[in-house]
């Protein structure tokens, strides 16, 4: 095994098995990774400075009395920045496909993808769950389908067909491949599907001409985002200071404002036959759907203009609500 490939393989094991949170799970402590991987403190330090400088976000570590531990409460994480040349643009946020799933509802892609080209939609960020990955509780219960990593990414590569770029997360079902097949699942999917960039695992926060949003599966705070206390309750949501947070995860839509900041969940592209033949996805609150979000710059301001896609009952768009924003 050459240096290289070393260097690697530990940069792997250290990012995707020992540092990011599993629910139900405890970090790794600084000298159990350690021992775990036969580093020296100094060595495992060089590590995670080469590991922040190629990934999107920043583990710091602290000093007790002269002994390193992770802090992670205080994860650094990368702005991702973005300009359109105009001073009206709009974007489409879509989340929880669950591609490979038996219920994965790829004409409800379909449709939002051809909304967003008839809109003159500029940019589309996608919240996590491309894929229907493995996670914990398949192993539980026989109705969760553990998910293919190659039959998923064949059929992502079907889905996604639009000349629009979209941006995406990881979300939990996606990296749970990690586990189960050792590879880095956003890269793979950016490597293997047309127009889609990876962004980040989980969480991310983006900057389009100046316009503060930050993208947030939901896995890591595991709490909808208008129960949250901003500001007090998982920072990280609010690193930056966002005009918009947004979230996936919990398949349901909701916009509204708290502090400041506006809040929205965006609805999920997957329901079950069952859950679409008795009409329950009001109760789960929304259609099957995607948030479109027209934007105009002014001089000290943005006007916002939300409005949700509901595909099932309706097939048309629904203004949610409309927003002033200083810049």
């Amino acid at each position: 095994m050459t240096e290289k490939t070393k260097q690697k393989e530990i940069l792997y094991v250290i990012k995707n098995h020992l540092l990011m949170y599993k629910k139900g799970q405890r970090y790794r402590t600084f000298k159990e990774i350690c021992e775990l991987l036969n580093l020296s403190e100094k060595e495992l330090i060089q590590y995670i400075d080469i590991l922040n400088e190629v990934t999107n976000e920043a583990v710091t570590v602290k000093f007790n009395n002269e002994t390193p531990t992770f802090n992670h409460r205080k994860k650094e994480y990368k702005t991702h920045e973005f300009h359109i040349p105009k001073n009206k643009f709009k974007l489409c946020f879509v989340s929880d496909k669950h591609i490979g799933h038996k219920d994965d509802r790829i004409q409800y892609v379909h449709e939002v993808y051809e909304e967003a080209e008839k809109r003159g939609v500029d940019l589309v960020f996608d919240l996590g769950d491309l894929l229907n990955g493995p996670i914990e509780k398949a192993k539980k219960h026989s109705k969760v389908k553990i998910g293919n990593l190659e039959d998923s990414i064949i059929a992502a590569q079907k889905f996604h067909q639009s000349k629009i770029p979209t941006h995406f997360l990881a979300g939990n079902h996606d990296i749970g491949f990690m586990d189960t097949d050792g590879c880095d699942i956003g890269k793979l999917i950016e490597q293997e599907c047309k127009n889609l960039y990876f962004l980040n695992n989980l969480f991310a926060p983006i900057e389009i001409n100046g316009l503060r949003l930050n993208l947030s599966h939901g896995y890591i705070e595991q709490k909808y985002l208008h129960f949250i206390k901003l500001f007090k309750e998982y920072k990280f949501l609010t690193i930056n200071d966002p005009h918009i947070i947004l979230q996936g995860h919990f398949h349901r839509d909701h916009v509204s404002e708290n502090n400041d900041t506006i809040l929205c969940q965006v609805p999920s592209l997957r329901y079950s036959d069952e859950q679409i033949n008795q009409n329950s996805t009001k109760a789960y609150g929304n259609n099957i759907g995607a948030i479109f979000l027209s934007v105009e710059e002014n001089r000290n301001e943005y006007d916002l203009c939300f409005e949700e896609m509901e595909i099932i009952e309706t097939k048309k768009l629904v203004k949610v609500a409309e927003y002033t924003k200083k810049r």
